[in-house]
This record gives C-alpha cells, structure tokens and sequence, in this order.
C-alpha cells in the first residue's frame, strides 16, 4: 500500500514550519548527521553537542518557550489541509487533532462553536475532507445521526459515536 501522511504529521509539520523552521531545513539535517557521526567516531563531545543543541542560542529550549507564549492552543492542534480554508470565526469549518483523535470544530458569527469527531473511516482518505464532508458530520451530530429511514414506525438513523458508527432505531 501507498504511505498516507496522519492529520497529526500535517500539524506538526505546520508547527515546525512556523517555530522551528530550522529543524525542517534540509542543511541543518546534513550538518546534524555529520556532527553525531563525529561523535560516533569518537572525534566529538556529545555532551557538548546535546547542550548546543538544546540550551544554545538558538536551542530547542528557547524556541519552545517562544512557542508556548506565542502559539495559540488552536493552531498547535489545526490540522491545515489544503482543501480546508483557515476558519477566521466568521463560521469556516476546521479539522483539529486533539488526545482523543481528530474532531470538527465550526465558529458560527456569535463565536460559539459547535464539535464532533471526526469518523476513523474518514482518516483514510484525507483528499475527502472536505469542507462540505467535515459540516456533514457536524450536521449528523447535531441532529442525532443521519435518518436512513423507518422501522416498524421508528426512525433509522446512522449515528457516530466515540468508537465508530452506529445504528438507532427509535
């Protein structure tokens, strides 16, 4: 099978890009390996490099400190896919990866917002999250599931929930 980038790659991507651009710069990434095969040979001081490397200038410490005071809780969990225009409150719809897996977010224009996760089956294939895909789950949630139709007089709805879909009757 093809590798499919995960929504949680996307963000951290993203958060190096913005905070760290030097960690995704091809040259500092040649520049590190010569360094730990100079150390590998015994010619460099590995503490001396991981303290360089962490408490120098421009260390991994300071531009996470910089990062905690400048990063907002909601960007540091975004998940910017191409196909998804950045939700400027103004009631855009936006895909985030939290502890408990990745869920959809909507602003409306009086700033609540309204949540669901996001389906696991709808993971696999990142071209399908849309913007229209992502209010449809919104929609299912909000209005308990999706009705497939009837059953001795009940409604059938396909609904989501933490472990997956789900069928209710009633």
């Amino acid at each position: 099978g093809s590798l499919v980038p995960s929504l949680t790659a996307f963000v951290v991507c993203d958060l190096l890009s913005s905070y760290c651009p030097r960690y995704m710069d091809s040259e500092f990434t040649a520049t590190m390996e010569a360094n730990l095969d100079s150390i590998a040979r015994g010619e460099g001081d590995k503490l001396e490099y991981l303290r360089e490397y962490y408490e120098g200038p421009q260390g991994l410490q300071s531009l996470v400190e910089k990062m905690d005071k400048e990063c907002d809780a909601d960007d540091a969990r975004r998940a910017n896919l191409p196909q998804l225009p950045r939700d400027s409150g103004g009631g855009g719809v936006s895909l985030f990866v939290g502890p408990w897996g990745p869920y959809v977010v909507k602003t409306d224009e009086k700033g609540e917002r309204q949540t669901a996760p996001l389906p696991g089956g709808m993971v696999r294939d990142l071209e399908s999250l849309t913007p229209g895909a992502l209010n449809s789950v919104l929609e299912g949630r909000r209005n308990n599931g999706t009705v497939l139709g009837t059953h001795e007089g009940k409604n059938v709805r396909l609904c989501l929930g933490r472990f997956g879909a789900y069928l209710q009757v009633g």
